[in-house]
This record gives C-alpha cells, structure tokens and sequence, in this order.
C-alpha cells in the first residue's frame, strides 16, 4: 500500500513539474500580433507619417472587427503601436529597441533611408519582419527587410528618362540633404543621367534642417545647367525650394527624382505660381483616371473620415503593410523565415493592383527584396497634379 502510495506521489509530483515546464510555453504563444509604426510623424516630414498612420489603421480596424487577423483558422487581435522618429538617427535607434524590448512588436513599418538604416542591425538579429519606404540600396541587405519602393538606381532612372522628355535636358544642377540617403541618390541620379545622355555639372548639398535655401540655389543657377533638380525632397523643404528658387529668378525647369512633395495643395500654398510646371517622380498619385476602383473608394473613405487635404502616400501606406498581412496568412505561421519566403515569391492583390518584389544587385543574397508597382510622373499644373507618364514595370497589372 505505502509503495503505491509513493508512486502515486511521484506520478502526481512529475506531472506538476511537467505542467510548470509547459504552461509558460502555452501562455508565451502569442495572444495577439504586435505591429509598429516607426516614421516621421513631427516637423517637415510630419504628412509621411500622418498618410501611414491613417494607411495602416485603414487596413487594422475591420480586421480587428472580425476579431484579428486569421492564421490557419485561428484570430489574433492586432495590436498597434507607433512612434515617431524625428527625422533623426538616434532617436529611430532608440525606438527600435523600444519597440522590440517593451512594446514586444513582431513586425515595424518604418520608412527614411537615415532613419531606417541604422535600425537593421538590431532588427535583423531579432528577427523581427520590416517593411520600409526609403530610397537608396543600403536597406535591401538584411534578411528580414522588404522595401516598398523601387529603391535607388531603378527610380532615377525612370525619373530622368521622364524628364528629359519632357524639356530635352542636357546638363543638370543638383542638390541633396547633407546625410547617407541625400549621398545615395546623388550618386544614383549621376548613373541615371549619364544612361539618358544628361550630366550633372553643378552639386550642394543641404543640412537637413534647412529653411534659407538661397545661397545653394544661388550656386545653382550660376552653373548655367539646363535644369535644378531636388535629388531627395520631403514635403517640408520641396516647396521652399521651389519658392525660394523662383524668387532669384531661376525660370527654368524644376524637378525631383525621389521623394515625396506631400499634397500638391501645400506646395502651391506656399511656391504660388512658382510651382506651375515642377515634375516630380513620387511613388504615388491621386489622378482618377488611372486609380484602380479600390484606390478611388479609399481615397473616398479618407477625404470622408479625414477631409481635405488628400496625401497620396495614404496609398503607399497599403502597399507597405498589405503584402506582409497576406504573406502571413498564406504561410499559416508568424515565423519570419516562413513568412519572407512568401513575400520573396508571391503576388500580392494592394489597393486593386497585382504587385510582387524582385531582385537588384544589392538585395540579401540576390533574393527579392524591392517592390515593383505603377510608377508615377507629375507635375502641378493649374495649381493641382496632373500625371504625365505612369510607368507599369512588367508582372503589375490591375485586377478588375
């Protein structure tokens, strides 16, 4: 009697250490997926963060209605965090690691070469899936990072064939920011101009912070070229440039290969006339006649919810966001290396468009990592956006 007594006791002490082994493994699946948004939501780059944020709650609020995302049969509540980088190095290391250690996220949209590029390192090692909007090949070499652009070389070369074009330009004056992404897109639009027959004669760079614009336009026009161009504008220092460019007299063309301006609103409220006729090569549009039916009912839902002004990187917002949702239910897993199996393969249904990613010579391990999607040239015409040339790479079609 006591020698089962005994095995009985044992049994049942067994059992209790294998059920406190196992119950924190059960309580650490995760209840929930974790996502952050880490972009410039203060100062000059404020709209990039204001359009992502309006972007990715657009796509989170009806899933979590239907109570999360579902993943082989089972719902996981999204859980939503964001912060704002700045605009500055530093503070987009800090959040990362906020982001991972306190707020437990599996997954960061983030976009800005500068502010992006020193966080991969610390996300890669965690393995933690990013989604980035920023220019220049630096980002593309981690196993974990997708851009959603068609980063560096391939951009400016679009951008340069559409502007010469467009006024037949042979010399080019250029200015950047003074930091790693405003050095990257110099040296892109030097390759892209050589390969359409143009060369850049004259080139400043900016501090990022920049309001007194005159005296690197002064350089500028007195290089004589054919035509300024911005190399990488944002939506805070686009429109001063192009004020300030005006008001020295500069009556040439005026331009932008990367970057974003913002709504075009904006830039006329401050540029005036000035901005009549500026080209600019952003990754998106808002002219109705090439919308796909959903982007005309989200813009629709946005001018509704939000009012005026629309900010067409609203529709950028998805295609960040979008492909990593599907990539994960398609995979059944939240597993990193599952999932950017799928995103390297896959075709993804963004906004009415079939979209997928491909390869450069700059991507982790010449595997897929840049997106590809309608590319859009415009100018400001009559105080709004006009599309003068939408460039559709091959495998991108709209699904009806």
């Amino acid at each position: 009697m006591k020698k089962k007594l005994v095995i009985s006791f044992c049994v049942v002490c067994l059992v209790s250490i294998f059920l406190a082994y196992v119950a924190p493994t059960q309580a650490a699946e995760p209840a929930e997926w974790r996502v952050g948004l880490h972009a410039t939501m203060s100062g000059r780059g404020a709209m990039w963060g204001t359009a992502f944020t309006r972007a990715n709650l657009t796509l989170i609020e009806p899933i979590n209605k239907e109570g999360g995302l579902l993943v082989r049969g089972k719902r996981y509540p999204i859980k939503y965090v964001k912060y704002d980088n700045k605009r500055d190095p530093a503070v987009s290391v800090e959040n990362t690691k906020n982001l991972i250690f306190t707020d437990k996220v599996q997954a960061i949209m983030h976009h800005g070469g500068v502010c992006v590029t020193p966080t991969l390192p610390t996300t890669s090692e965690h393995k933690i899936m990013t989604m980035d909007i920023s220019v220049g090949p630096q980002t593309l070499r981690w196993p974990y990072n997708f851009n959603t652009l068609p980063a560096g070389r391939n951009w400016s070369l679009m951008a340069l064939k559409a502007m010469k074009r467009q006024w037949g330009i042979k010399t080019v004056a250029e200015i950047n920011p003074d930091n790693e992404s405003g050095y990257t897109t110099e040296a892109d639009d030097k390759w892209a101009a050589e390969q359409v027959g143009a060369k850049i004669i004259s080139h400043q760079f900016f501090p990022s912070d920049t309001t007194d614009f005159y005296p690197i336009l002064s350089k500028a026009i007195a290089a004589k070229a054919d035509m300024i161009l911005i190399g990488l504008g944002n939506p805070g220092n686009v429109p001063l440039i192009i004020k300030q460019a005006r008001e020295l007299g500069w009556k040439g063309p005026l331009g932008m290969t990367q970057g974003a301006i913002g709504a075009p609103s904006s830039a006329v409220k401050i540029a005036g006339k000035g901005a009549e006729g500026f080209v600019y090569c952003t990754p998106c549009h808002a002219d109705p006649r090439y919308l796909s039916e959903a982007q005309k009912e989200g813009m629709a839902y946005y001018l509704k919810k939000w009012g005026e002004p629309f900010i067409p990187d609203f529709f950028l917002g998805f295609m960040q966001l979008s492909p990593l949702i599907q990539a994960i239910q398609r995979a059944g897993t939240f597993d990193p290396d599952e999932v950017a199996k799928v995103l390297e393969t896959g075709e993804f249904v963004v906004q009415g468009w079939k979209l997928h990613y491909v390869s450069t010579p700059d991507t982790y391990k010449g595997r897929p990592r840049s997106m590809v999607f309608p590319f859009p040239v415009q100018t400001i015409r009559g105080g709004k956006n006009v599309l003068i040339d939408l460039i559709v790479p091959e495998g991108v079609e709209k699904v009806r």
